[in-house]
């Protein structure tokens, strides 16, 4: 097979129709010539493991869950961070191994690297986040922020409209009816401060906070959305026929519906942007 024929062969399965047919399996069934990519090794991200202490310690004295948090250095009464100096340590006596003092040292430092860990699981879960939504890992946290008050406030709205019908069916001609409407009432005065709580704090949501760079900020105007145009979606309605489709009758009658083409158009790539 010539360089020619592996060129012109994927193309002889791209035929122009005059008339619109929805395509079968059978047209995607043909080989596409691949270039041979070197295999690049992605690396395997492993957790780091604690160091073990270089100098000696009875392991037989230390609980198991405190194993691997023991640092490579004697601990100090007070010094979490290690920030004392060698003239500092030289004032004072090393904590006993196996004694509580020492206990309660090691379990600091094992409090403190485990909420370490979960803040990097934490922006890590943020940063593919950001990128599912299209913004900033600067902008994601207060854009979740937002979509959860939204949702509370959808679901309180929702609540006090229900309410609301409720009360409405409830003919006043009786006091057990007035009072049972009462107490309806008092419900919806209960799910009002809410949801003036949430109305109020949704301006300061929706801002951009300050320490957001001006690369971040251009991420807000979404890019990369879709507009009509490229839309492939909208085979049926923006392909070279849609007078076709879309025309009810060529002659208008009195009540009858006849749309413009170009219209029609407009109407769905400006209901696609605005989405």
């Amino acid at each position: 097979m010539t360089k020619l024929d592996q060129i012109k062969k994927p193309l002889m399965y791209l035929k122009y129709h005059k008339k619109f047919a929805y395509p079968l399996q059978i047209d995607y069934d043909f080989p596409i010539p691949t270039l041979p990519l070197p295999v690049i090794p992605v690396p395997i991200e492993e957790e780091p493991q604690p160091l073990a202490p270089t100098f000696l310690v009875d392991l037989s004295m230390v609980p198991d869950d405190l194993i691997a948090y023991i640092p490579d250095h004697p601990v100090y009464k007070g010094d979490i961070h290690n920030q004392l100096t060698d003239k500092q340590k030289a004032k004072l006596q090393p904590l006993q191994v196996g004694s509580k003092a020492w206990k309660k040292h090691i379990r600091e430092l094992k409090s403190k690297k485990e909420s370490e860990l979960l803040i990097k699981q934490h922006a890590s879960e943020l940063r593919e986040k950001a990128k599912l939504w299209n913004t900033s890992f600067d902008v994601i946290n207060p854009r979740l922020v937002l979509a959860a008050q939204l949702t509370d406030l959808q679901d309180l709205q929702g609540e006090k409209a229900l309410i609301e019908q409720e009360i409405l069916m409830i003919p006043l001609t009786t006091n057990m009816n007035k009072k049972k409407v009462d107490k309806l009432k008092d419900k919806i005065r209960k799910l009002s401060p809410q949801i003036v709580k949430i109305l109020s704090s949704l301006p300061s949501l929706k801002g951009t906070p300050y320490y957001v760079t001006e690369e971040e900020r251009a991420l807000e105007l979404r890019p990369n959305k879709r507009t009509g145009n490229t839309n492939r979606n909208l085979d049926l309605l923006l392909s070279l026929h849609p007078e076709k489709r879309v025309r009810i009758s060529d002659s208008p009658e009195p009540g009858s519906l006849h749309l413009q083409p170009l219209a029609v158009n407009l109407v769905f790539q400006n209901l696609i942007l605005y989405i």
